[in-house]
């Protein structure tokens, strides 16, 4: 379990899951610091928060194309 970042996922789910078509948020850091452990429990937030809407995390080294985003679900999606 993720202890310690509560208040940090939270804000990552809260902005994943305002209003607007299309938001970015940068989540810059070294490596090995949690980033990804982050976005996968704000993922599952979200997830259970809003069960309307599609999560998606882009597998590293695999190249999104235009082709793979005309097959995300026809449901606002947070890739």
């Amino acid at each position: 379990p993720l202890v310690g970042r509560r208040q940090l996922v939270g804000d990552i789910t809260a902005f994943a899951g305002g209003a607007g078509r299309e938001r970015v948020m940068v989540l810059p850091g070294c490596g090995g610091i949690g980033k990804t452990r982050l976005l996968r429990e704000a993922a599952e937030g979200l997830d259970a928060a809003h069960p309307d809407r599609a999560v998606r995390l882009l597998n590293d080294g695999v190249p999104l194309t235009l082709d793979a985003l005309d097959d995300l679900p026809p449901v606002p999606t947070l890739v």
